[in-house]
């Protein structure tokens, strides 16, 4: 139990959503490599807003992974949300999974992330 609950820990930490300013870096970085068209500063707003509630829920390594998996690709078009969250959410979903049972057999809480949300035909 001793050799496990370091590793528990560090996965359980590793679920700690990334902070809105790094999402939003991590992304701006990304869609700068596509061509794009100029959009009025309220509707660039709104963009980015979207994109921090799609994302928001994901540690900052599986976004940065999510945004080299689609630079890395064939590629000619930025991403919307749903391209990265269908790179990012398996990762998630395994290290949540990994989480969940070292915390069981630890005995330590999970903490209480944010779920990914929804999609449209789910609402």
């Amino acid at each position: 139990m001793d050799l496990i609950r370091p590793v528990a820990k560090l996965l359980l930490a590793s679920l700690t959503p990334a902070k809105p300013e790094r999402i939003a870096q991590l992304v701006t970085r990304l869609i700068g490599h596509y061509p794009q068209q100029p959009l009025p500063e309220d509707v660039r707003k709104g963009v980015a807003e979207d994109w921090l509630e799609d994302l928001g829920h994901l540690p900052e390594d599986i976004i940065d992974a999510a945004c080299a998996g689609w630079r890395r690709a064939e590629n000619k078009f930025a991403p919307t949300p749903g391209h990265l969250l269908a790179i990012a959410n398996p990762i998630f979903a395994s290290r949540r999974f990994m989480a969940q049972h070292a915390a069981q057999l630890t005995s330590m809480p999970m903490p209480g992330a944010r779920r990914e949300p929804k999609r449209k035909e789910q609402a």
